[in-house]
């Protein structure tokens, strides 16, 4: 059962959060327009009607006046390992993964990427209030629309550790129907239950052209016919979810449960343009890879695939608790939050500091519990906390 939320009231201004340099807020009020003088869209054809001004959500995100920080805890590509939620003033929270919104990969395209508007048919939006995501590419649901923006934050995905060498299997987790971890072998994928799709890509990998062919299944398909659980806490979509594909040396990419969904922003069923679980046979690159046609890159094509976990990005609104405790020279941290649900692990040295340094990130358990180990802590003394 979902919660209950008030009636979205008509929102002025909207705030910056998370895992950038800065945390401003902007005002349709008081912020001249257009936001930090970038460029305008004006984008017609949409899921909702009449024609939506507004600048690019990643123009604005990237620009100085922000600045989205590296994750921590992935060396290259950071940013497919990052995602955004955008808020609503009745709490309504869409998920945008970080390779989408980047014309690097997957994105937004720049012609028409995804925008952050202020102005409907030349004025101000109203009722919708003052800000509102628009995702062009979703011309059939507008449930990535998020109205009254309250609030914009980009966050890290949890770290999963790699198993390392060549894999044959994957474990899939997180918002199933089974709630443990099922183990996937070549067997499952090739059983009838899904159909195969061959597809021709071309991709960009260390500054050369690829072209490859692929055969595997939906990544979409796979996971429906696993049965995806909503949040509890925004029951009505899977839109505040995605899922995290790990690779078996710990690298990763973050794909929104938006992004594949063919109701929003995915391919047909029938397309061969869809995001997929490859075979790749017994090759240095596993058993199984993430293939996504659309990427201008291949930073996401995630090879030696050995886990999948679906996640919802939005906390339940439960109290936070953190212990932690010295263990062989290391510190243990503990935290209980919310289920299957993302936080931060910030550190500093000065509880009044303005800016904690973000020294990895952890998932809970469907019990709410997290644990993390800081392998590095240096000062006398040193404060944490979780944060989305």
């Amino acid at each position: 059962m979902g919660v209950d939320r008030a009636a979205a009231a008509p929102s002025d201004a909207f705030t910056v959060s998370g895992q950038v340099n800065n945390l401003p807020s902007f005002s349709y009020t008081s912020s001249p327009l257009p936001l930090l003088g970038l460029p305008e869209f004006t984008e017609t054809n949409l899921a909702v009607a009449g024609a939506y001004t507004g600048v690019s959500l990643e123009s604005l995100l990237t620009s100085s006046a922000v600045g989205i920080k590296p994750d921590p805890t992935q060396a290259k590509n950071s940013v497919i390992s990052e995602y955004v939620v955008a808020t609503g003033s009745d709490g309504y929270r869409v998920v945008y993964s970080g390779g989408e919104l980047d014309p690097n990969y997957g994105g937004s395209n720049t012609l028409r990427p995804d925008l952050l508007a202020y102005q409907l048919n030349g004025a101000a939006i109203g009722a919708n209030g003052a800000f509102r995501t628009i995702v062009p590419g979703d011309t059939n649901k507008g449930g990535r629309y998020v109205s009254n923006v309250t609030n914009i934050s980009v966050r890290i995905s949890a770290t999963k550790t790699g198993t390392g060498g060549t894999s044959s299997q994957f474990i899939l987790s997180g918002l199933v129907s089974n709630s443990g971890a099922i183990f996937i072998s070549l067997a499952d994928l090739t059983n009838g239950n899904l159909p195969v799709l061959t597809e021709n890509v071309t991709y960009i990998s260390a500054g050369i052209a690829v072209n490859a062919t692929f055969s595997g299944v939906s990544l979409w398909s796979f996971l429906n016919n696993a049965g995806l659980r909503a949040d509890p806490y925004q029951s009505k979509n899977h839109l505040d979810e995605y899922v995290l594909a790990t690779g078996s040396d710990g690298y990763k990419a973050v794909f929104s449960l938006g992004e594949l969904d063919p109701s929003f922003g995915g391919q047909p069923a029938n397309s061969l343009t869809q995001d997929l679980i490859a075979y790749t046979g017994a090759n240095s690159d596993g058993a199984f890879r993430i293939v996504v046609p659309g990427d201008i890159k291949g930073s996401r094509y995630i090879a030696n695939v050995v886990s999948l976990e679906v996640i919802a990005a939005a906390a339940p609104p439960v109290a936070l608790t953190i212990a932690a405790t010295p263990t062989n020279g290391k510190f243990h941290l503990t935290g209980l939050g919310g289920s299957n649900t993302v936080y931060q692990i910030q550190a500093s040295t000065n509880l009044a500091a303005a800016n904690w340094l973000t020294i990895g990130a952890v998932d809970t358990d469907t019990n709410g519990t997290a644990q993390f180990f800081d392998v590095g802590p240096t000062n006398a003394q040193r404060y944490y906390r979780l944060s989305q």
